[in-house]
C-alpha cells in the first residue's frame, strides 16, 4: 500500500515543476566541455570525479523517512578569481526501518554553483538545485535556486577543509506547495597523499524546505529534508 503525502496530489504530473535550472544546465555545459578541451592556462584548473553517495531523506518531519544511496560524479573549472561546479546523481531508496506504508523510489539530483573569490578565503555562490523522482507520488520532485558563501581553509600540503552554507529559495514542487524559507549546509574535505592531481574527497551535505501546503482546513506543513555523504576521488589537470 502507498502512503499518500499529505498536501500532495497523486495525480500530479512533472511539468507542474518549474525547473529554471534545466535551461541554465543546458547553456552551461557546453561552455564547460569546450574549456576542459582547450590547452590549459596557467590561471585555469579543471577536476572532474567520482563518488559513491548515500542517503537520507524525510518527509513531513519524520514520519515518513527514506535511506539508500548510489553513484555521483562532480566537476569544476577554476579561472583566477570564477569557478564553475556541476554534479549530479542517481540514488535509490527504500522506506526506513522497513515501513510498508511507503514506497521506495529513484532519485536524480543535479547541483550547478556559479562562485566568485571575494577573498583568499570566503567565495560567494549562486545556483540551482533540481530532484527528479520516480514514480514521481512517491516523494517531492522539486527544483530551487540557491544563493550562499563558502570559506575554505587549507590545512596540511596536500589537505584541504571547506564549508558552505546557502539559502534555497523559489523552490517548486511536484504536490504543489510552496517553502518560504530553505537551507543548505555542506562540508568537504580532500587529501592528496601522492600528487596535487588525484586527490580522495569526501562531502557531507544536509539540505532543509520548510515546505507549506494549501488544505480546506488552511495551510499545512510539510517539510521536506534530506542528507548526502558522498566519498571519491578527483582528478586534476
Amino acid at each position: 500500500m502507498i502512503a499518500r503525502r499529505q498536501g500532495a496530489n497523486p495525480t500530479s504530473v512533472r511539468p507542474a515543476v518549474r525547473r529554471p535550472g534545466r535551461r541554465l544546465l543546458r547553456l552551461v555545459l557546453p561552455a564547460v566541455v569546450a574549456v576542459m578541451l582547450a590547452p590549459s592556462a596557467e590561471a585555469q584548473r579543471v577536476t572532474a570525479g567520482a563518488h559513491y553517495a548515500l542517503a537520507q531523506y524525510a518527509e513531513q518531519g519524520a514520519s515518513l523517512r527514506f535511506a539508500g544511496g548510489g553513484p555521483a560524479a562532480q566537476a569544476s573549472v577554476q579561472w583566477r578569481r570564477f569557478g564553475l561546479h556541476v554534479a549530479a546523481a542517481r540514488l535509490s531508496f527504500e522506506p526506513h526501518d522497513g515501513n510498508v506504508q511507503a514506497e521506495g523510489f529513484n532519485a536524480t539530483q543535479r547541483d550547478l554553483r556559479l562562485r566568485v573569490r571575494a577573498t583568499p578565503l570566503v567565495s560567494v555562490e549562486a545556483g540551482f538545485v533540481d530532484r527528479d523522482v520516480e514514480p514521481l507520488h512517491a516523494a517531492q520532485s522539486f527544483a530551487s535556486l540557491r544563493l550562499g558563501a563558502l570559506v575554505a581553509f587549507p590545512l596540511h600540503i596536500g589537505s584541504e577543509l571547506a564549508v558552505r552554507a546557502a539559502y534555497l529559495g523559489g523552490s517548486r514542487f511536484s504536490g504543489g506547495g510552496s517553502a518560504p524559507f530553505g537551507v543548505e549546509i555542506g562540508m568537504h574535505v580532500g587529501y592528496a597523499p601522492w600528487s596535487d592531481r588525484l586527490r580522495f574527497t569526501g562531502d557531507l551535505e544536509f539540505q532543509r524546505l520548510d515546505r507549506r501546503t494549501e488544505t480546506g482546513g488552511g495551510e499545512l506543513a510539510a517539510p521536506i529534508q534530506s542528507a548526502i555523504a558522498r566519498v571519491g576521488f578527483m582528478v586534476a589537470w
